[in-house]
């Protein structure tokens, strides 16, 4: 298994990816199992996210096994507790 940074060109095998382990495309018992994607991305935006770096994969010999988004540390604020 290796893991890159996703290119434009993975965007169709991310999108089938998401939407084969979609909450609808799962039943309850597989939810419960191994849990589940919630919102949409189509291949259009997972081809932007790719593109702008936010996005790695992990590639199982040319097959798309999983995907992280990441979140550049300057969008997310930390408010220490109080």
């Amino acid at each position: 298994m290796d893991y890159r940074h996703a290119v434009a060109a993975d965007a169709p095998a991310m999108a089938e990816l998401l939407a084969a382990h979609h909450h609808d495309a799962l039943t309850e018992q597989e939810r419960a199992q191994q849990g589940f994607v919630q919102g949409g991305f189509d291949a259009g935006t997972l081809r932007a996210m790719a593109e702008d770096g936010s996005l790695l994969v992990a590639d199982d010999d040319g097959h798309l096994a999983g995907l992280l988004g990441l979140v550049p540390r300057r969008t997310h604020t930390v408010r220490p507790r109080r």
